[in-house]
């Protein structure tokens, strides 16, 4: 039981860390100026590795 609760937590923290990812990559894409891309793609990037790791 404890490793299907396990199994499902991962593979929600994988599918966040994806979803934050993708957030990172049009932060990157969509904002104008270099400031806003890299503080937009920083803060995406750090949940995203937090929830994959």
């Amino acid at each position: 039981m404890t490793a299907l609760i396990a199994d499902i937590l991962i593979y929600l923290l994988l599918i966040a860390g994806v979803g934050f990812g993708g957030i990172a990559l049009m932060g990157l894409l969509i904002f104008p100026d270099l400031h806003s891309r890299l503080f937009t793609a920083l803060r995406a990037s750090l949940i995203c590795g937090g929830s994959v790791l």
